[in-house]
């Protein structure tokens, strides 16, 4: 094949993983040669694809949509050393990387670093390797992209951010429209990825976007469409976009989800559930689509698959198991089992989302009981303003997203629902600095702050499955609203039954001497390491599902039997387990130390030990903090 240079890694499991070389992509020109695009965009993908099977997760589909339309960008409109490019989408980061290796500006042994700590974040970060700005929370591209224009307004340059589809359901995209046409930002330009498909489903079906021209051009910019995946649709497109002599441009790009791999570009046999949305290809897949993007870069030599490795070239997707799953979300499922058992019984519950339904356990409820159920899409502030005159009306409100995007887009709207005295229950997922992989978009460390600062509110944070069951008595006993914070790693062993009570800590190992105490399960997973690896008999562990509530007085009894005590929070220090603790301590007679080990400043990006290791939350460093 031409100038193209193939080359393999092998991961630990024998996988062979398939790139294609920076220096052999820099001597094609995709500027002159539509040839050399096309080219490229298979390459680019081939790239990406095994820099998400390195990684293990990361977003295939929205990757492969955007490849060519960041090509295109940074190809034909890089005349001027002052313009801007960016992604606001977030989940085409590992195409992204791609696109800048292609051209010279990531080294290729970065490509096995992606959602590394010293690599490549799993969403764009300010001045990684010239990133011009950090994205990963919907619905800030174009206000951004306004901010860089105002800076660059006199030097002739070009500022263009490209937008997901379903990215405008933000209600922050509609504020940023009409500001730019009054100002006649020349140069500005919007590109929507329209896959039209959000997460796992359609973008029509979670919250129609309407009449998108008319939207657009009644607040002022100039509308025009192109095909995302032809040189020519897109480079005419650009150039009329670059000489554009007052007006703002957005340009709405029809594209396709996982566009270059057939079978990634297909739904299920039933059309509900997009499988390549996120997390890592299995081996199956990833092989059959380097089979495929090979043969369309022309490579015709048979591939060195590992033996050890049951292929089948060729597979019928539409026959394979493409069953929605909840990504090894052991909490999320048994949530889901919850929902169903409440809502079976009690018409009165209304189950809001905002398009993370299988992220959330809310799928259940959107089958079983559609009357109760209401897809916001990706507009928390919406939803949560939604809940709050639900809640008025007599009906009782679950409210579910990640917690990142629950407790910060939507905290104005959180703190009026509780002025009114309205009882909400907002379930915040993806709770704590793990997963650390997407990075600090989706890393909810500053949740439990806000939560915690708000009244009538309480905060609910399970361990475990027995834990998790309260939650169908603090929904109607409580007469507060509440904050549900789940993590979403592997769980720490049941408990009997019998030593889970609710307002009580919950004993999950005895000791004699020493305590740990936190709560969530990833923290309460390593808390029993630690405790087992120190010692059998001196260090208990407690969890505490309801770390905002005033320990009970036995339980504070109990704790204070202890010589030492550490509290580890998942979570920047605010008023909590901690802090409970020491107020107690500092005003009594026992003579308990007392020890917080837990996230204190911006957490990092990377693979969960390294991670852990990096904050001091790992089973050595926590040992140590015992020894020291």
């Amino acid at each position: 094949m031409g100038v193209l240079n193939l080359y393999t890694e092998v991961l630990e499991s024998g996988l062979e993983l398939y790139f294609i070389k920076s220096d052999s992509m820099l001597e094609l020109d995709p500027l002159r040669y539509e040839s050399d695009f096309k080219t490229l965009g298979f390459a680019l993908r081939l790239n990406t694809l095994s820099m998400i099977k390195a990684a293990g997760s990361g977003h295939i589909g929205s990757s492969f949509s955007a490849i060519d339309l960041m090509l295109a960008c940074r190809t034909f409109l890089s005349d001027n050393p002052q313009n801007v490019f960016f992604s606001s989408k977030g989940h085409d980061a590992p195409g992204l990387y791609a696109v800048m290796n292609a051209h010279g500006e990531i080294p290729d042994s970065f490509l096995l670093k992606l959602r590394r700590m010293e690599g490549l974040p799993g969403h764009p970060e300010v001045g990684s390797f010239g990133i011009p700005t950090s994205t990963g929370s919907l619905g800030m591209g174009i206000s951004k992209g306004k901010g860089f224009w105002y800076s660059r307004k006199n030097l002739n340059s070009t500022v263009t951010v490209l937008l997901g589809d379903g990215e405008l359901q933000e209600g922050q995209i509609w504020e940023s429209l009409p500001g730019a046409s009054r100002d006649n930002m020349q140069g500005l330009i919007a590109i929507v990825d329209g896959n039209k498909i959000q997460s796992d489903t359609w973008v029509d079906k979670t919250l129609p976007l309407g009449d998108l021209r008319k939207r657009v051009e009644g607040s002022g910019w100039l509308y025009f469409e192109c095909d995302g995946h032809d040189y020519s649709s897109i480079k005419e497109t650009l150039a009329h976009a670059k000489t554009e002599s007052q007006r703002p441009v957005f340009i709405y790009a029809h594209t396709k989800k996982g566009s270059g791999v057939s079978f990634m570009e297909r739904f299920d046999s039933n059309g509900k559930f997009y499988k390549f949305h996120s997390g890592s290809p299995s081996d199956q897949d990833y092989m059959s689509a380097v089979n495929e993007l090979v043969k369309k870069l022309g490579f015709s030599h048979e591939l060195n698959w590992s033996q050890s490795i049951a292929f089948k070239n060729g597979i019928d997707v539409e026959s394979d198991d493409l069953t929605p799953k909840t990504r090894n979300q052991s909490l999320i499922q048994i949530w889901a089992g919850i929902l169903e058992e409440l809502f079976e019984s009690d018409k009165s519950l209304i189950a809001l989302d905002a398009d993370l339904s299988y992220d959330t356990g809310t799928y259940k409820v959107a089958d079983k009981f559609s009357a109760q159920y209401i897809q916001c899409g990706i507009a928390e502030q919406d939803m949560v303003s939604m809940a709050g005159t639900l809640a008025l009306s007599g009906k009782i409100p679950f409210v579910h997203s990640f917690a990142s995007f629950l407790t910060t887009r939507a905290a104005e709207q959180i703190f009026n629902n509780l002025s009114e005295n309205s009882k909400v229950i907002y379930c915040g997922f993806l709770a704590g600095v793990l997963p650390s992989a997407p990075g600090h978009s989706h890393q909810a460390v500053s949740d439990f702050g806000i939560v915690s600062s708000f009244p009538n509110i309480e905060i609910f944070e399970p361990a475990c499955e027995t834990e998790m069951s309260l939650m169908k008595s603090l929904v109607y006993e409580s007469d507060k609203s509440i904050y549900l914070r789940v993590g979403s790693v592997d769980l720490p062993e049941k408990v009997d039954p019998k030593m889970v009570q609710l307002g009580r800590i919950t004993q999950r190992k005895f000791g004699e001497k020493y305590a740990i105490i936190t709560s969530g399960p990833s923290m309460a997973k390593i808390a029993l390491e630690v405790a087992r690896a120190e010692s059998e008999n001196e260090i208990a562990v407690f969890t505490y599902p309801t770390p905002k509530r005033h320990f009970n007085l036995e339980d504070m009894k109990l704790i204070s039997n202890f010589e030492k005590v550490l509290v580890i929070e998942n979570h920047l220090p605010s008023p909590g387990i901690f802090s409970q603790l020491l107020e107690h301590f500092q005003s009594s007679d026992a003579k308990v130390k007392l020890i917080r080990s837990g996230i204190s400043e911006l957490p990092r990006n990377g693979q969960t030990q390294e991670v852990l290791e990096h904050h001091g939350m790992d089973v050595d460093s926590l040992a140590k903090a015992f020894r020291n």
